[in-house]
């Protein structure tokens, strides 16, 4: 059967949309039917806009934008948010990076100084195994414990003395710190 044998009426109901009376095309700004009523679809799409402003805050953190985490924070991004399978936060990257203007602006928009990842690590173990007394000091002024322990049993204290950061050691010393966890 060629084309020609083919009555046009049904190449046009063939090339009309689906869901789409009289093959009138959906405009841009238009819900698709099958979508039109799903609250679902409504659900998600308000939960991807609600991450927006925590997504921003890492890319902040990450890029080392002060005044994009401040947008962020503006914006309802939660500095106590724990994402993926590691538990990252974002004061915990800020501190991995060694970003201390970071940590002190996330400590200001009320970040936890004692919250955990997935290893048990807190934000003052993370600070003794990068060496930054800068950011252990920030930590330590908002109430971060010293002797805190992560699922290894490891502190700052003898996290900073295996990395041979001194000054570091002395800090945690200084503020409580004891050479052995009993």
């Amino acid at each position: 059967m060629s084309r020609e044998s083919v009555p046009i009426s049904s190449l046009r109901k063939l090339e009309r949309p689906a869901g789409y009376p009289n093959g009138r095309v959906r405009q841009p700004d238009e819900p698709v039917p099958s979508q039109a009523a799903d609250p679902a679809g409504a659900s998600l799409a308000r939960k991807i806009r609600q991450q927006l402003p925590l997504r921003e805050l890492f890319a902040a953190v990450a890029m080392d934008s002060l005044e994009g985490a401040r947008r962020a924070i503006g914006q309802g991004a939660d500095p106590n948010a724990i994402v993926g399978v590691e538990q990252r936060f974002p004061l915990a990257s800020a501190v991995l990076a060694n970003r201390s203007a970071m940590v002190r602006l996330l400590l200001r928009a009320g970040a936890d100084p004692s919250q955990r990842d997935a290893a048990g690590r807190t934000p003052l173990i993370m600070s003794a195994s990068v060496g930054s007394a800068e950011i252990a000091k920030a930590l330590l002024a908002c109430g971060a414990a010293v002797d805190a322990y992560d699922h290894q049993g490891t502190t700052a204290l003898m996290e900073a003395a295996r990395n041979r950061h001194g000054e570091l050691v002395r800090l945690l010393i200084r503020h409580g710190g004891l050479p052995d966890r009993q």
